[in-house]
């Protein structure tokens, strides 16, 4: 009786072990599959990879754009300094003192100028600090220059010599010395209260005016 027993034991401890063991390599396998199961049930991560052609295209656009805005640039210089020169030939042309063989500036009193003024700001007389100005007049009305003679030099005499006419201009015209220390006059004119018609000019008005321009 008592070895039966310890025989039921020990196949009852046997059996035992065996289902533990057997117990715990189902539970690892089950353990396994599912981390599997998770794995392939889980999303993949794709990997994206920019191809660096791209990168090269829009760098290869902007240095076009680039170059392409330098020579804009480079045009619009080249214009604007065309321009400045364009006006600067203009001013200097404009500003031009126009002298005959012996170096006088020439003005002819036009036909028809009655007691109006002799010329206009847009074609003024021009001349520089020293010029001799000789005065015709081609017009039916008489006319004679007049001048501040207190200017401490800077015009001519009155009626410019002829021992200060009164009289018309003569034929063989008339020469008005202006003085070395007469200033320029920059876009101005001279004071038309100081030169003008002595016969017609009427202050305030336009009558008898004498547009002079003084250049350096």
């Amino acid at each position: 009786m008592r070895f039966v027993l310890i025989g039921l034991c020990l196949g009852y401890l046997s059996c035992s072990d065996g289902t533990m063991e057997d117990s715990g390599r189902y539970r690892e396998s089950a353990a396994e599959d599912k981390s599997a199961s998770e794995d392939s049930e889980a999303p993949k991560k794709k990997r994206v990879s920019l191809p660096e052609e791209t990168f090269e295209e829009e760098g290869d656009e902007i240095a076009l754009e680039n170059d392409a805005s330098g020579e804009d640039n480079k045009s619009e210089e080249v214009e604007t300094r065309e321009e400045k020169k364009a006006e600067v030939e203009e001013k200097e042309k404009k500003d031009e003192v126009k002298v005959n063989d012996q170096g006088e500036v020439v003005f002819r009193i036009k036909q028809g100028t009655g007691t109006g003024a002799w010329n206009s700001p847009e074609d003024p007389i021009i001349i520089r600090p020293g010029s001799t100005l000789r005065i015709y007049n081609d017009d039916s009305t008489s006319h004679t220059i007049h001048t501040n003679s207190f200017s401490n030099g800077r015009l001519p005499r009155h009626g410019c010599e002829a021992r200060y006419q009164l009289s018309n201009v003569p034929s063989q015209g008339v020469a008005c010395k202006f003085g070395s220390n007469l200033k320029p006059t920059g876009e101005g004119f001279l004071d038309d209260g100081e030169i003008h018609d002595h016969f017609t000019w009427r202050q305030g008005t336009d009558r008898g005016k004498v547009y002079i321009k003084v250049v350096p």
